[in-house]
């Protein structure tokens, strides 16, 4: 007895198609890598971080600037941030490219359990465990173990993760100032060039983020506040315009999130929303539903400061954390310099791309990430032609022998 299979013509002709639409499903994956990624030589990165800078504040206020940073360089409508919309997350999520729930940075305030540990954002000193930060590997990091001169500016943990220490850390250790973006600025100018041996430099503003949440996002202390960080990124444009193709640097301004106006006028009283009937009760684990404490009537008034003169705290006018698809959580991303295509837009990013551009332009090789090339890069100064990653020949030969076998 003789097997036999034979290949209709119709197999024949749909074989070509089923190649190539096998090929086209690969390269459109997130680990096709355009040719231009990569810049012939390394070039250098100047990164900003302006705390809860709203996507639409260009548009909102007269920031000539910013506007002119619109103009020159590159940029994306807005950027989607991770959620939670919170600060030390999506520190966290720009450095390394995860997502919250692979870095493990998951609030600005969090509770280890194995550890009986708090992290407190701030200066508390949990902070500085370096365990908290462990779940990611942050940029800096990266460039340091692949020999890159970092040098940092405020940004909170760059000195206490996976050992490795920057070049220079000026750590965080209270609410940076306007003096104080002037002087990180100058100084990490200086550094990128022939006044130092940066390749990156990478400074952190808590502002807009702490008016932001003081006095509302419609406020004019915000408006004015805008203004003058605006003012520091002019003086920044000039002293780019001079350097960035002497000494190839680029500059990328970004936000960890958005901010959005509270009032008690949308403050929802959930025993007005909700029916009594609607309610439902759930015991998990068996656990109590509810703990009474009784008085004791042995406690005098100084155990249980039974008179404490309470005080009110601050009313806060703004803040963040809510779903990173409402538009007031978006944030910012601009760009400028000799790898970017000068007044280059796209609709959208995500917080967890800009790392691996980043990467490109020092020319190291990224930590494994989430993030995705392909949504910057028409942002690119030279994106023509393309080219496929080991992992994606890999890919590619594997679906032809599966092809191959299955026609056979």
């Amino acid at each position: 007895f003789r097997f036999t299979h034979s290949i209709t013509d119709l197999e024949h002709k749909m074989a070509p198609l089923m190649l190539m639409l096998l090929i086209l499903l690969t390269v459109q994956s997130d680990n096709f890598v355009w040719t231009a990624t990569l810049p012939k030589t390394p070039q250098k990165l100047l990164v900003v971080l302006l705390d809860g800078f709203r996507w639409d504040y260009v548009s909102k206020v007269n920031l000539t600037n910013f506007q002119s940073l619109h103009a020159l360089g590159a940029h994306a409508e807005y950027v989607v941030n991770d959620f939670p919309t919170l600060s030390y997350p999506n520190y966290y999520t720009l450095m390394t490219g995860l997502h919250t729930e692979n870095h493990g940075m998951t609030g600005n305030f969090m509770y280890d359990v194995s550890r009986n540990e708090y992290f407190l954002i701030g200066t508390n000193k949990e902070q500085f465990n370096s365990h908290w930060w462990d779940g990611g590997e942050p940029l800096w990091v990266t460039a340091v173990g692949q020999n890159k001169k970092t040098y940092m500016y405020f940004w909170p943990g760059c000195d206490v993760i996976r050992q490795f220490n920057p070049t220079f850390c000026d750590p965080y250790v209270r609410v940076t100032t306007l003096n104080d973006l002037q002087y990180a600025l100058q100084n990490a100018t200086y550094q990128l060039t022939e006044g130092g041996q940066a390749d990156l430099a990478i400074i952190y503003h808590e502002e807009p983020d702490n008016v932001g949440h003081t006095y509302g996002p419609d406020s004019d202390q915000l408006v004015e506040t805008l203004q003058n960080i605006d003012v520091e990124l002019g003086n920044l444009l000039d002293d780019m315009n001079h350097i960035k193709d002497k000494y190839q640097i680029n500059l990328i301004v970004i936000s960890d999130h958005g901010m959005t106006s509270i009032n008690s006028n949308r403050v929802i009283n959930i025993s007005q929303a909700l029916d009594g009937t609607d309610l439902y009760i759930t015991i998990m684990q068996n656990g109590a539903i509810a703990t009474i404490y009784t008085k004791d009537q042995n406690a005098t008034d100084q155990l249980v400061f039974g008179n404490f003169p309470q005080k009110d705290g601050r009313d806060i006018m703004g803040t963040h954390g809510y779903d990173n698809n409402e538009k007031d959580m978006r944030g910012i991303f601009y760009a400028y310099g000799p790898y970017f295509k000068p007044g280059a837009e796209v609709t959208n990013i995500w917080a967890v791309d800009p790392y691996n551009i980043m990467c490109d332009i020092l020319h190291i090789n990224p930590a494994p990430n989430n993030g995705s090339r392909q949504r910057l890069t028409p942002l690119l100064a030279t994106s023509t032609g393309h080219c496929l990653t080991a992992y994606n020949l890999l890919i590619v030969g594997t679906n032809i022998v599966m092809l191959t076998l299955l026609i056979l």
